[in-house]
């Protein structure tokens, strides 16, 4: 390939052809090696000045503060007319440029309004009075230093009661600063409660943690909470509670863990009651160092959350919170481990009770070591007509199926879910009866009362009909007295059988 280039104009003398104020009709040539065939490309009008290109400037040093960078750079040794800056925090996708900056051969430029405790990448580019701009120069990362928290922390407690002991204890928690807010690195916080009635009790003291648990009486407390670092403290968050007095917010229904991949997933179910629950804070540690603890925060509205950092042999406590404004519930916790998911196995699957119209199962949890990670269990009942299905967790240990249909049998199962599938965990065969007992009790009582009266009626009914319809007529045949007055071979006078008989009506009179 060969470049061919003429002058655009005619010219009598000129130490060089090629200067700044030249102009070219460049055409390229080119030869197959094949065929050996020679093609002209078309005609391409080259000005020289327009395609001069600036050396790349080098970015020499860089001065921050917590919201400033003072850049300078040189340009190598032909001076340049004018330069330009970009920038980008290191989580930001888009580049920030400059306006052009009048610049020489050494330059220096301060950018402003930039975030505390920050990295920004930098690069710059510089271009003479015409022709191309340079290439931009190599990257430069810069962090600006540290400044006060400009936030305070968002603080939460309740009160835990021990009704056997009656000792009560004050639970904080707070969630840690946004990078924005903290402006640098949090090296601990602040803690400081005072009982109103008696300002020389107060107490405070630092750590490291998210949450601490402090013994309180019942009376009016002041607390507040700050977060600080290298620089100095941030604004304190104050709270005044009574420790009399209970919280509404409740703890969590029910709550699950699994394992999948490198990750914990926790869910959970929460009651909607009149206190909307606008976070739910998630804390987890080691059973072997319990001192470090890792926490999560996630809106209201969601109900599963993932655990990154786990490691496959260590065993957790996890707990979640939920919370409401300044007002937290109470935690509920489970064990689990990246092998098993969590430690709770279901056992005892039983039937409890049946009636015409329900069937009533009932199931225990123990603490084991599943041989797979369960996702959920699902309680499910099977029947010529129907079929529902119900997720179990820990806090559910029987369920009553209603609206059944009599003298039908159901089959009800325990289903355990895998990442791989289902398997069954255990199950039993029913039927309904075809009368309840409150219904055969129903049935029988009016029958027997109605066969009771109607035997009283027919005694009664018997009796007045003898004694006034049908008056007994005493017949002389069933008496002794009778069959002897009516022998007939008695060689007695007559007046010997009455004087007889008036002796015997006496003395059956006496």
């Amino acid at each position: 390939m060969w470049f061919l280039f003429r002058r655009a104009k005619d010219f009598n003398h000129c130490p060089s052809i090629l200067t700044i104020y030249s102009t070219f009709n460049l055409t390229i040539k080119s030869k197959s090696i094949f065929s050996q065939k020679e093609q002209f490309s078309d005609i391409y009008p080259v000005i020289i000045r327009d395609i001069i290109q600036a050396p790349q400037p080098l970015i020499s040093s860089v001065d921050v503060t917590d919201s400033s960078i003072n850049v300078t750079w040189t340009s190598g040794e032909n001076p340049v007319t004018k330069c330009k800056i970009r920038y980008k925090c290191l989580n930001s996708e888009s580049w920030t440029e400059t306006a052009d900056l009048p610049s020489s051969v050494e330059s220096q430029f301060v950018i402003e309004g930039l975030q505390a405790f920050s990295v920004y990448h930098l690069r710059v580019s510089c271009s003479h009075r015409f022709g191309r701009w340079s290439d931009w120069s190599n990257e430069i990362q810069v962090e600006t230093s540290e400044s006060l928290p400009s936030a305070a922390p968002s603080l939460s407690y309740y009160v835990d009661s021990d009704e056997n002991s009656r000792n009560q204890q004050l639970v904080l928690l707070w969630k840690a600063l946004d990078v924005t807010d903290a402006q640098g690195l949090i090296q601990g916080y602040e803690v400081s409660y005072m009982p109103i009635k008696q300002p020389s009790l107060k107490k405070t003291f630092h750590t490291t943690h998210l949450k601490v648990i402090v013994p309180v009486r019942s009376e009016e407390y002041e607390v507040s909470v700050c977060a600080y670092n290298s620089v100095g403290c941030s604004p304190h968050r104050r709270l005044t509670l009574d420790a009399s007095r209970t919280h509404d917010v409740p703890a969590l229904k029910s709550l699950w863990v699994y394992s999948d991949g490198a990750s914990l997933w926790v869910c959970w179910e929460h009651e909607f009651t009149v206190v909307n629950v606008s976070e739910f804070a998630i804390e987890w540690s080691g059973t072997t160092d319990r001192e470090h603890s890792r926490w999560e925060r996630v809106t209201g509205s969601t109900f599963t959350a993932r655990l990154p950092g786990i490691e496959a042999q260590q065993k957790y406590k996890i707990s979640v919170f939920p919370v409401y404004e300044s007002l937290c519930g109470p935690p509920a916790s489970i064990f689990a481990d990246l092998q098993h998911g969590a430690l709770l196995d279901l056992d005892r699957f039983r039937l409890v009770n049946v009636s015409r119209s329900s069937v009533a199962v009932q199931w225990t949890w123990r603490e084991a070591e599943p041989s797979v990670s369960v996702r959920q269990y699902r309680l499910v009942l099977n029947g010529p007509l129907e079929t529902r299905t119900l997720t179990v967790f820990p806090n559910k240990q029987q369920h009553l199926f209603l609206q059944l249909h009599p003298n039908t049998r159901y089959s009800i199962h325990i289903h355990g879910e895998t990442t791989a599938g289902n398997f069954s965990k255990a199950s039993l065969d029913v039927s309904t009866l075809l009368l309840d007992y409150d219904e055969m009790l129903r049935f029988a009582i009016p029958v027997l009362l109605l066969l009771l009266i109607f035997g009283v009626f027919s005694v009664l009914t018997r009796t007045i009909c003898r004694e006034y319809f049908f008056p007994f007529v005493a017949n002389p045949r069933y008496s002794l007295i009778g069959r002897w007055l009516l022998d007939p071979h008695l060689q007695v006078k007559k007046s010997d059988k009455f004087f007889m008989l008036q002796r015997a009506t006496a003395r059956s009179a006496r």
